[in-house]
């Protein structure tokens, strides 16, 4: 014998799910040390509370917070079209309104921060996994605290550091080209950031006329580039800095300047696993670096989190659409 269920049932049931996986996210982010409760718990309230709006409410309420969202971030325009589009397809075009086609966005989204996260994590593994002399079959995400070969100072300032990036005046990016190592749990990687994306947001401190002059090399009299805006920021990496580098490298010998700083202030020699054979990151054609100035057991724990969370959403969310779409919810 078959119990079908009433729609006022089958919201109730949803709820309740969203409920136990919002407490079960925040657990899970609390034993990853992040304090995720708030989003879990706003996602479950916003997803439920949409359950119970009534049908010829969905696709207006749909339309103005698309709008709305759209309006603050990208202006009255795409706020406009966006609000347009939301209320034609939903009013029209789809089974369950307005709100129905918000969730079928949010699964596609859902699936590509699961596809991003579960890459991320496979970098790390691979990290982890790094064996001197053996290829490592793909990107890794090599984590650890940077340590320079020798100190550095941008021009026209005094500020040891390991890396430095500024954007005076102008969107190109003037950045140092010094190599360093990042020194991680398994040895010493080296780091060639030349060419490399530079993403520092840990330190910075603004820049005054003169000093973006000296970053760009400009003499006495000769113009300051025509962009717009300021001399800006400097953003820099400092030594014991935590940072990943993501990248391919390639097996290389330490070089001899870090085999004498490893030699005169580290306990354990310049190699990796106990081989003198370091790891090498360098950018190379259609290929570039990456740097970050994170801590990489904060990336690894938020990616995740960010598996596990949008996992459950985007099957909640697909259970919804497929409820709604069939009239049970």
């Amino acid at each position: 014998m078959s119990v079908a269920l009433s729609p006022f049932a089958v919201r109730l049931l949803l709820c309740g799910v969203l409920l136990a996986s919002a407490i079960g996210l925040g657990l899970l982010g609390r034993r990853l040390g992040l304090n995720r409760w708030f989003e879990a718990f706003a996602i479950a309230i916003l997803v439920g509370g949409a359950l119970w709006l009534p049908t010829f409410l969905r696709t207006p309420v749909t339309t103005l917070l698309a709008a709305l969202i759209f309006f603050l971030g990208a202006g009255p325009v795409a706020g406009i079209i966006v609000g347009v589009l939301v209320f034609v397809i939903g009013h029209f075009g789809m089974p369950g309104g307005g709100t129905a086609l918000a969730l079928l966005i949010l699964v596609a989204v859902a699936i590509g921060v699961v596809t991003l996260s579960i890459s991320r994590l496979r970098r790390i593994a691979r990290a982890r996994a790094l064996l001197p002399g053996q290829p490592p079959g793909g990107d890794v995400e090599l984590g650890g605290t940077a340590l320079a070969l020798r100190s550095i100072s941008p021009p026209g300032l005094e500020l040891g550091c390991v890396l430095y990036r500024a954007s005076p005046w102008t969107e190109r990016q003037v950045a140092s080209r010094e190599p360093f190592a990042i020194r991680s749990p398994a040895g010493i990687a080296l780091v060639e950031p030349d060419g490399a994306d530079l993403d520092l947001t840990g330190k910075k401190r603004a820049l005054s006329p003169e000093e973006g002059r000296a970053l760009l090399g400009l003499g006495e009299g000769e113009p300051t580039p025509k962009g717009g805006g300021g001399p800006g920021d400097l953003a820099y990496l400092e030594e014991g800095g935590a940072c990943y580098v993501v990248g391919a490298p390639v097996w290389e010998p330490a070089p001899a300047e870090l085999v004498a700083r490893a030699a005169a202030s580290l306990p354990e020699p310049a190699g990796y696993r106990g081989a003198p054979t370091i790891p090498v990151f360098r950018s190379s054609p259609g290929h570039r670096l990456y740097v970050a100035d994170r801590a990489e057991e904060v990336v690894r724990s938020e990616s995740l989190f960010n598996l596990w969370a949008w996992s459950s959403w985007g099957l909640i969310w697909a259970a919804v659409l497929i409820l709604q779409g069939l009239g049970l919810a």
